[in-house]
Order: structure tokens, then sequence, then C-alpha cells
């Protein structure tokens, strides 16, 4: 099977655009027909992949460079975590190439990296455990993904700064910066590394931990993933509950409401909303509901920040 996937890399290395498309659907085919029934002799074959990241600047152009990055999507999803090193420096490299082509496939190849890594200890534990692993094994591979993805992300944030010119200050957005190395790096964090809340958080963890560490300090009791969690849950709880309920404000009102909230009156405005005459039982439930919400949501007057996160940062 490595012999299979060599004579496709040779053809993607060397081939015609329209025998370089063939070989890359017969390596996705492969991932699909191959490797998903046959995971342990699949990932071994896919390592011929690594072997080519030693001569990738040998192939002849930039175009079957290109070619070459752009199929890897199918390696980084068997083999990504196993090798995360080894793809990361490959990538970090590729990230600084001279040809904006490498460069945008660089950025697109990240995303899969990333997106193979478990990092979710609550999510990743079944599929983890499948693998026939214990909790504290699951729990290992999840906390050292997640020092690996922060080490990736504070690797290209040092490298973005230093390939910052004064001259890109006056450019608000990303996309209005010159194509270049500075505009591809901001390009990978935003599209690859930190897209959203949750890549953010993580990489908030992993520096309060540095930080933590540095100082001799015990990390936060509570993670900014936890946070982000329970402010989900929070949410979902109370848009349950109006809609169960035909509460007298939308999610968005009781949400505005917390965020100006002025003291103990905002606090009883919401409770009042969901007041029908309910039983005691049912009262607490709502209560719990309301002051997890209070307690998850942000408040202006926190510079945004929820109690939780203010409590977190404190510690």
């Amino acid at each position: 099977m490595k012999n299979y996937l060599k004579n496709l890399i040779e053809i993607i290395k060397t081939g015609s655009p329209a025998d370089v498309k063939l070989a890359q659907k017969q390596v996705e085919k492969f991932w699909h027909d191959y490797y998903i029934e046959h995971r342990q002799e699949g990932q071994l074959a896919f390592e011929v992949f690594l072997e080519e990241l030693k001569t990738f600047e040998q192939i002849k152009d930039i175009d079957h460079q290109s070619y070459f990055i752009n199929v890897l999507k199918w390696p980084l999803w068997a083999i990504g975590e196993e090798h995360f090193e080894e793809w990361a420096d490959f990538l970090l490299a590729n990230v600084q190439h001279p040809s904006g082509k490498i460069r945008q496939a660089v950025v697109r190849a990240t995303e899969y990296l990333i997106h193979d890594l478990r990092l979710d200890l609550e999510y990743d534990f079944e599929i983890i455990r499948s693998q026939g692993l214990k909790f504290e094994e699951c729990k290992k591979i999840v906390e050292n993904n997640k020092a690996r993805f922060g080490n990736f992300v504070m690797t290209v944030e040092d490298l973005i700064d230093r390939s910052f010119e004064p001259r890109f200050k006056k450019y608000k957005y990303i996309s209005s910066l010159p194509i270049g190395v500075y505009k591809s790096l901001n390009n990978l964090m935003a599209e690859a590394l930190l897209p959203g809340d949750y890549q953010k958080s993580l990489y908030q963890d992993f520096l309060n931990g540095l930080r933590a560490k540095r100082k001799g300090l015990e990390p936060p009791k509570v993670s900014q993933v936890e946070i982000l969690r329970k402010k989900r849950v929070a949410e979902e709880e109370v848009g349950d509950l109006i809609e169960l309920m035909g509460c007298g404000l939308s999610l968005e009102e009781i949400k505005d409401i917390v965020y100006n909230e002025d003291g103990n009156e905002s606090m009883r405005k919401i409770i009042l909303s969901f007041d029908q005459g309910q039983d005691i039982d049912e009262m607490n439930r709502i209560l719990q509901i309301i002051s997890n919400a209070w307690n998850y949501w942000p408040h202006k007057k926190l510079n945004g920040l929820s109690p939780a996160e203010k409590l977190a940062e404190n510690d």
C-alpha cells in the first residue's frame, strides 16, 4: 500500500494538471475505501507522505509543490496527531515561503492538522476510549494536544511579530493587507488556528497555565474552555425555558438586561418574567438556570467579562 501511495505522490509531483487531479482523487479514494476500514495498515501507508517532506524543495516547480501540499488533507486526517511535530515544522517553514500559492495551501493544510487533534476530553473521551484506553490515558492525550496547539499558536504569534512592518499599521482588516508573508501568517491565525471562541479559549487557558507556572502558582481553578461551555449551556437552557413557558422577554432581551444590569433589580426583572405561579421546586429550577446565565454571561460593569471570568482572572 505504501508503494501505491508513493506512485501517486510521484504523479502529483511531476504530472500534468489532469494527471495530478486524477492522482489526488485516488489518494482521497484510498482514504475512504482503505484507510477507514484498515486504520492501522492505512496509517502505516500514509507515513510515506512524511518521507516526502524531507525532499519537498526538490519538487520541480511551485505548481507541483502546491499540488503536493493540497493533497495533505488525507494523510493529516490519518496521521496528523501521531506525527504532529513533523507536520507542524513543515507547515511553519512553508507558510513563510516566497510564493503566495504555497502559503495559501499551507493555511488550508493547517486547518486539517488542527482538526485532527483531540482537544476536548468531554467530547473526545468516547472516541479515545474506543481505542481501549483508560480515562487517565485519554486525559494525557488531550493535555498533550492542548500543549501542542498552544505552542503552535504561540510560534505563529512570534512569526507575526517578527514579520511586522510599520507600514502595516494603517490596515484595519487582514483582507486589506498587502500580499506577503505577514498577511499569510495573519490568515493562518484567523482561519486555521483561532477561528472561533472555543479555540481562543483553549489558547487563553494555555497562556494562563504558562503564567501560573512562571509565577510558581496553581493554574486557574476554572478554565476559559469550561466557562465558554457553561455559557453555551446557559444560553440553551434559557432558550428552552422561554420556548416552554412563553416568557414575555426574548433571549436577546434577557442577555441585554444581564449585560446592562444595575444590581438585584435587574435579576428580579428576569425572574418575574418567568413567574407563572409555579410550585417551589419548579421555581428553584428556574432560579438556578437564571443564576447560571447571570454568572456566565458578560456584564458591562465587568468590562464585558462574566462574573465567572472575573473570578478566574483574579485566581
